[in-house]
């Protein structure tokens, strides 16, 4: 079985080192390491989180544990329920339509923000290197392309220069990382995002505010898309998690 992209919640997150737990008090870092599991799909969406098992997993006490999952539970990666205890966040069509809304909103203002700012010579690279075998098109691995796509609209949205969409984004990436990571599974929807970036890419080239919004906005409007089509027709390719 073909195996999820990894380490998503740590590109959304920055990479750091990953020793033991420490930082600013413990149920920061217990958070920041759940948070990151959680976007990189390691606990099954539905699943039953025990904070006792956790806590014992960490080496920490129930209670910062408990906090932590409580700020998930706030963070949208985690559903509480009452009486039962900390479940996975599983994703309604609902909310991942809500998500991609918000994600529409905020990227196509940064694209137009941004444009007037990027030096073209530094627009990140739309393919980063490995084929898939048999493709008539060459396209980039799963891993490979979730880090150009990462790397792609990441830079855009830090020419803009608005650190609280920054930040914002990384929330509502981190939430539609179940419909993300295993749309990159499907080498068709890489190619055809990677077709996209390139227009956004030509528009920025022009310096076309408009137009190179009007393409970032088709573009996650399509991914989108392609993302009901696959919890539509039930062929979700899970992974090896």
């Amino acid at each position: 079985m073909t195996t999820l992209p990894s380490g998503y919640g740590e590109l959304l997150l920055g990479e750091r080192d990953r020793g033991p737990i420490r930082g600013a008090t413990l149920t920061d870092e217990l958070y920041e390491e759940m948070w990151k599991r959680l976007v990189n799909l390691e606990y099954e969406p539905g699943s039953r989180l025990s904070d006792d098992a956790l806590a014992t997993a960490f080496g920490v006490s129930r209670t910062p544990m408990r906090e932590a999952l409580s700020r998930l539970g706030q963070a949208g990666l985690v559903e509480i329920k009452p009486y039962r205890g900390y479940f996975v966040a599983d994703r309604s069509p609902e909310a991942i339509d809500e998500l991609f809304g918000m994600r529409i909103a905020l990227e196509t203002w940064a694209t137009r923000t941004a444009t007037p700012r990027i030096d073209l010579a530094d627009l990140p690279a739309q393919v980063d290197l490995e084929p898939v075998d048999d493709a008539d098109t060459p396209v980039a691995s799963a891993d490979a392309f979730v880090r150009s796509d990462f790397a792609f609209h990441t830079f855009i949205v830090e020419r803009a220069g608005n650190e609280r969409l920054r930040r914002a984004l990384v929330e509502i990436n981190g939430q539609l990382s179940v419909a993300v990571l295993r749309l990159a599974l499907i080498p068709e929807t890489r190619w055809a995002a990677m077709a996209e970036h390139t227009r956004i890419a030509e528009a920025i080239a022009e310096g076309d505010l408009r137009a190179a919004a009007d393409a970032m906005e088709r573009h996650i409007r399509n991914v989108q898309e392609r993302v009901r089509d696959m919890f539509a027709t039930d062929a979700v390719p899970h992974g090896d998690t």
